[in-house]
């Protein structure tokens, strides 16, 4: 193969990889970081927000349930539930969860709010805040954590979503 060859197929791929990073950050991870939440829920304040007053990671991601309250609460207790190593911080008045996420390097909290809909549904308000320490491998990390994380979350209010909505019967 040519050298000016390997150079045009070198640029291309670069142009490739450039255009699919730039679409991820303009479009795809947007998306997924307000993944089902309104506008207000993601503006509204919930518990734990002022531990990390300067969050270099933010995502509010929300799901409804054609479930009462009641049904949903006991499954946000359940630990058996949540990804490999998280426990739960703290319990708000059957309202919220605060969970203390796995990665014991970074300050992080993830809260999960139960909201009781009108129609007797619930609407489940999800919140990851962390502030991750620079480092030189820090944009690898964004790499795989962000759709990592949010792979993980989405199936996991789904799953919610799912179990709830099969013991109810609506």
């Amino acid at each position: 193969m040519r050298r000016s060859t390997r150079w045009m197929i070198a640029g291309g791929l670069a142009g490739v990889g450039a255009a699919v990073a730039t679409a991820y950050g303009l479009i795809v991870r947007p998306w997924h970081l307000s993944w089902g939440a309104t506008p207000e829920e993601l503006e509204a304040e919930m518990p734990d927000d002022g531990l990390i007053p300067n969050p270099n990671y933010f995502a509010t991601r929300a799901v409804s349930i054609a479930a009462p309250p009641g049904k949903v609460w006991p499954m946000l207790l359940d630990t058996r539930r949540m990804p490999r190593g998280t426990v739960i911080r703290s319990i708000d008045e059957q309202n919220s969860v605060s969970y203390a996420p796995p990665e014991v390097e970074a300050e992080a909290t993830w809260v999960v709010r139960i909201r009781p809909e009108r129609d007797g549904t619930t609407r489940l308000v999800s919140r990851n805040r962390a502030h991750f320490r620079p480092y030189p491998g820090s944009v690898w990390r964004y790499m795989w954590i962000d759709p990592g994380q949010f792979v993980v979350e989405r199936n996991w209010l789904l799953g919610l979503k799912r179990d709830a909505e099969k013991t109810t019967g609506w």
